[in-house]
């Protein structure tokens, strides 16, 4: 892929904070959103934890200084 980004793997409903319990009697566009913004979260925190090196409310060595 170009400009930099990775394929994320797959994800199940338990990756993403729900089970099918959840989501059953919704729509299947309400299931749509919510799984997509699930992941968006997800992977967001991921490249954010990358780009800074550390999980969030993880401290580097630096900041310890």
């Amino acid at each position: 892929m170009s400009r930099g980004y990775t394929k994320i793997g797959e994800m199940s409903t338990a990756d993403l904070g729900f089970s099918l319990d959840d989501v059953r009697g919704r729509s299947l566009d309400e299931v749509a959103r919510t799984g997509a913004r699930r992941m968006l979260k997800v992977a967001m925190g991921e490249q954010v934890a990358e780009f800074l090196g550390r999980n969030r409310y993880e401290h580097t060595d630096a900041a310890h200084v």
